[in-house]
């Protein structure tokens, strides 16, 4: 059975959670020359007027710059 109102309210913890997961798999994956690029868009989330889609940008620019934020400083 469907859970509508799971996506209408969603539980921030798992929002977080789902977020940070999916940032470390892109981490992992993603070409170093295309990091900057990667976090560029996503600063645009963070202004996002769904309070759900800003929180997400925000932990994936987190959990990006803590993964492979190193990167950045040798450029």
């Amino acid at each position: 059975k469907l859970n509508v109102n799971g996506f209408q309210k969603p539980d921030p913890r798992v929002l977080y959670h789902t977020c940070f997961n999916v940032a470390m798999i892109i981490g992992k994956r993603l070409p170093p020359e295309q990091l900057i690029s990667l976090l560029f868009i996503t600063f645009e989330g963070l202004s996002d007027p769904d309070i759900n889609c800003s929180r997400a940008a925000s932990v994936m620019v987190n959990s990006l710059l803590k993964d492979r934020g190193s990167i950045l400083l040798a450029k």
